[in-house]
């Protein structure tokens, strides 16, 4: 079936804070350079990464016009806004916003002071999708964060009543859900993380959003290549690098109480951008220099050929 989103390489941009916690818009404006370059054609802002749970109204505004027209240097590239609120109505507001500032493409989840119910979830497509039929939707399907988890075969009603809705990020670490996944002939592009892509891959059509693979670009870009080409023995190799390259993260930028996730993406920009700095916007906290400067250590003691 024919997907409605193109199978891509998805990145992140994160925002870079100067020290009073203003936007760093020439670093941004490198970073987003940086990840076209590296051949991500779909690249978004405001996911937990990005931080799209902390900005408010003039930042969001602001970090949309520069993904905008930093993104507007090459035209295959996708620019997609995400939009994090405990309010329906101010989802819709910035919805309304960032479109007009010409982004078509947007990231959205459910409102997570409380988990949602079926009737609930399909109120909240219903207001979002119907609202805005020339845009499209990539649902944000993150239980840890939104309290309510969707499964593959709740998908295959969304498809069919909202045409808008696109593609889906999918959050999981279940052999048996991607499974799933891949037998729902879905016109819906699913996206997986790093560590169960290339497994995926040999099932069906899949997107890669990766997350630790941003210290290497190259290799992401080898890792999405051969689960297009249903290369096993090389998304094998690169898997089990992934998972020593997570070993290495844990170690050396432990979770403590609890990270946010942008706390890790952060010290990932510095393999490309080492002046990036690892400052969450408050009350959250990034990882120390040290922390950084050990992990990209190991890294490149462990895995030689990814740098």
């Amino acid at each position: 079936m024919e997907k409605r989103y193109p199978k891509t390489l998805m990145t992140t941009a994160c925002v870079p804070w100067t020290s009073d916690f203003k936007i760093d818009e020439p670093l941004l404006r490198k970073e987003i350079d940086m990840l076209m370059d590296a051949g991500s054609r779909s690249i978004y802002l405001f996911g937990t990464a990005g931080e799209g749970y902390a900005v408010n109204h003039s930042q969001y505004t602001d970090l949309a016009r520069i993904l905008k027209d930093q993104t507007g240097k090459d035209e295959t590239v996708m620019p997609m806004v995400g939009v994090i609120s405990l309010s329906l109505t101010d989802i819709i507001d910035r919805i309304e916003m960032a479109a007009n500032l010409g982004i078509t493409d947007f990231q959205i989840c459910f409102p997570s002071w409380g988990s949602v119910t079926a009737d609930e979830a399909h109120l909240f497509f219903r207001s979002v999708c119907d609202r805005f039929p020339k845009l499209r939707f990539m649902h944000y399907n993150n239980f840890m964060r939104s309290k309510t988890k969707l499964n593959p075969e709740d998908y295959v009603a969304l498809a069919d009543e909202f045409e808008n809705l696109v593609a889906v990020k999918f959050i999981t670490n279940s052999v048996n859900e991607v499974h799933q996944l891949a037998a729902l002939n879905s016109p819906l592009q699913f996206f997986l993380l790093d560590g169960l892509y290339g497994y995926a891959s040999m099932l069906g059509e899949f997107g890669l959003l990766i997350s630790l693979l941003n210290v290497s670009y190259k290799i992401a870009n080898q890792y999405f290549e051969a689960g297009t080409n249903k290369d096993f023995d090389t998304c094998l190799k690169i898997a089990d690098g992934f998972f020593k390259g997570h070993k290495a993260l844990m170690k050396n930028c432990p979770p403590g109480n609890g990270k946010m996730d942008g706390a890790w993406d952060k010290t990932f920009v510095t393999f490309g951008i080492p002046e990036f700095p690892q400052s969450l916007h408050p009350p959250y906290i990034g990882f120390t220099d040290e922390q950084v400067a050990a992990f990209q250590a190991e890294m490149k003691q462990i895995l030689p050929d990814w740098f």
